[in-house]
């Protein structure tokens, strides 16, 4: 079977040609209590089978990957996927050139809007009744934001669960005879003290207890080092559209913001945040945690609690134990908490309107589409080849084999999401206890943003830059809180913002979540 992959990102084409027969006919798989089902062939009446490229997949796909062509198999199609990294530019660019993919990755809703007044994108409307898995697998709601004037463009993909809470070394919260904090109070007081106490040993005065990650990187799924102080004042991150009082608002503006910042500010002047939490990434941050430079991290289990991730944290320090705060910080406007994309996972699948002139390879793209909304289906994307990645036993439970780790990359081939407990408590079975407190028991505040179409005149991701940089001077304390006040009203006369939080709620009315 032919299979190429592109990494646009490395700037490197590779192409793999193996010579193959007619793909045999779609194969039964076990679903989860149901009985097994075969895709419809839509490619299996020609020699060769159909190719379909699929542009801007988030991951690079091994060329070992046995999901997709067995995907291919099923469905008697050949992918051409090319991988951007989640670079939408490289998509830009592309379809400038008019080179337009057969199915496309859109990260925004905006970005789907300029591609739809380009009329690229084809309007799947009047294909629902040939999808119906597809089409029963979200609500009105949901598809309501890939609509324009009646059709619609895109398809949506699943939300995940809630991922994020506080993290804090467990070992040194015993080792100060301390129990996990209920209020800003309680953290300052075990912050101070991990500062001071030498828990890692070394002699040194290095240990900064807050710390984490900040910027435009951790605005869609949270994950920020200061997102559990925005939410115990009832709000989200800084650049982001929520919902007040049934009023779509930009949260930076709200006075609960301002208190949030002022707290944050009353611990950098403790001395007991890392002053380097705007430049960390991920890699740097987990180097500070396995080393003893922190003991307090806001974050996701998905990035502190995962087999390979515990190995790192516990590198220098084998005793180490990095677990969720079991207490929730409580304020008079809200409990610390996770912010989460109301959309839950922005990015959409567009099909080129073009293929209308190709009735076979649409055909194709329909069938694939519906394939990818059915039970078995998501078993491939989600857990690989049954009998190789996973079992499924006499009760209809997924019980996970060993090489099921070695599919690192497949959140990016789920196109159409996957349902999410389940995949992350049978892959990640290790911390399947963390993964039900994040999902079930820590608040999530909602934000809007991905869902509004950028007015005309406004550049969104100038005003988010602009706030982040702002907000991050202001907790740091190189513009006193005095300024704060002339601050807002610059977002207002410089940025336009009020033609920004207008659209937002004239869509937000559009779409239900207000009225």
């Amino acid at each position: 079977m032919k299979k190429r992959i592109v990494v646009l990102m490395l700037c490197m084409v590779m192409l793999l040609t193996v010579a193959c027969s007619k793909p045999p006919g779609p194969s039964p798989t076990q679903q989860v209590g149901e009985p097994s089902s075969t895709p419809e062939e839509t490619a299996g009446s020609s020699d060769e089978p159909i190719v379909i490229n699929l542009f801007g997949v988030p991951t690079t796909i091994p060329e070992t990957d046995p999901v997709i062509p067995e995907l291919e198999a099923r469905l008697g199609i050949d992918l051409n996927i090319e991988s951007t990294g989640g670079d939408e530019s490289l998509l830009v660019s592309r379809l400038a050139g008019g080179d337009i993919p057969d199915v496309f990755r859109v990260t925004t809703i905006s970005n789907l809007s300029a591609y739809y007044k380009d009329s690229v994108l084809l309007n799947l409307k009047d294909y629902m009744d040939e999808m119906p898995n597809v089409r029963d697998m979200f609500t009105e709601q949901q598809w309501a934001r890939v609509e324009f004037d009646g059709g619609i463009y895109g398809i949506p993909r699943r939300p995940e669960e809630n991922y994020n809470c506080w993290y804090i070394r467990k070992d040194w919260l015993d080792a100060l005879n301390k129990e996990d904090p209920a209020t800003f109070d309680e953290l300052l007081d075990i912050a101070i003290a991990m500062n001071e106490a030498d828990l890692d040993g070394n002699g040194k005065n290095d240990t900064y207890a807050i710390s984490g990650t900040y910027g435009p990187a951790v605005s869609t799924f949270g994950r920020g080092a200061f997102e559990g102080f925005w939410t115990a004042y009832g709000v989200t991150n800084p650049e982001t559209i929520m919902i007040k009082d049934n009023e779509a608002v930009l949260s930076v503006t709200l006075p609960e913001f301002r208190y949030a910042t002022e707290e944050i500010r009353r611990f950098v002047e403790a001395g007991v945040v890392d002053p380097e939490i705007i430049a960390n990434n991920l890699d740097s941050l987990h180097e500070k945690m396995a080393t003893g430079k922190t003991g307090i991290c806001y974050g996701a289990w998905s990035t502190y609690s995962k087999i390979d991730q515990i190995k790192t944290l516990t590198s220098v320090f084998p005793d180490a134990e990095w677990l969720p705060m079991r207490k929730q910080i409580k304020t008079d406007y809200g409990v610390s908490g996770a912010t989460q994309s109301r959309s839950g996972n922005d990015a959409v699948y567009a099909i080129n309107a073009d293929l209308v002139d190709q009735p076979k390879k649409l055909d194709a793209v329909i069938n694939m589409f519906n394939y990818m909304a059915t039970e078995e289906c998501d078993l491939l994307l989600s857990f690989g080849i049954e009998g190789e990645h996973y079992e499924i036993d006499s009760n209809g439970t997924v019980t996970k084999l060993d090489k099921m780790d070695e599919l690192t990359y497949g959140w990016g081939i789920q196109f159409l999401g996957r349902p999410d407990m389940l995949y992350c408590m049978t892959k990640f079975d290790n911390c399947a206890d963390i993964i039900e407190y994040c999902a079930n028991e820590v608040k999530v505040y909602y934000h809007y943003g991905q869902l509004v179409e950028q007015p005309e005149g406004i550049n969104i991701s100038d005003i988010e830059s602009y706030i982040l940089e702002q907000v991050s001077q202001f907790i740091y304390g190189t513009r006193g809180m005095d300024e704060w006040d002339s601050f807002i009203d610059s977002l207002y006369s410089a940025y336009s913002i009020q033609t920004y939080v207008d659209a937002a709620n004239e869509t937000l009315k559009e779409l239900g979540y207000i009225n």
